[in-house]
């Protein structure tokens, strides 16, 4: 299921614009891979024991870039709420 929603997201991206390439294939690994990313990040920090290097004092646990994963996250959710907004809208 992923998976699934990742294509839908990537070409929901590709149609208004946001990438750059337009390769829906690309796009659609990159967010399956976010989504497991930070997944996983938050499974791990559920579960302090299992995170390796979480009781050292300069400990940087997650993989992947942040701040680009989370504008990512945000144009995604953008584009949702557009689209619910846009299903409610009485039509004309």
């Amino acid at each position: 299921m992923v998976l699934e929603m990742a294509e839908s997201m990537a070409q929901l991206l590709v149609s208004g614009g946001y990438s750059e390439t337009g390769d829906v294939g690309a796009l659609r690994e990159h967010l399956a891979w976010v989504w497991h990313v930070w997944s996983g990040t938050a499974h791990g920090w559920a579960w302090p024991k299992y995170v390796p290097g979480l009781e050292d004092e300069n400990h940087d646990v997650a993989p992947g870039h942040w701040a680009t994963d989370y504008f990512q996250l945000a144009v995604i959710v953008q584009q949702a709420v557009r689209l619910v907004v846009d299903g409610l809208a009485p039509s004309v």
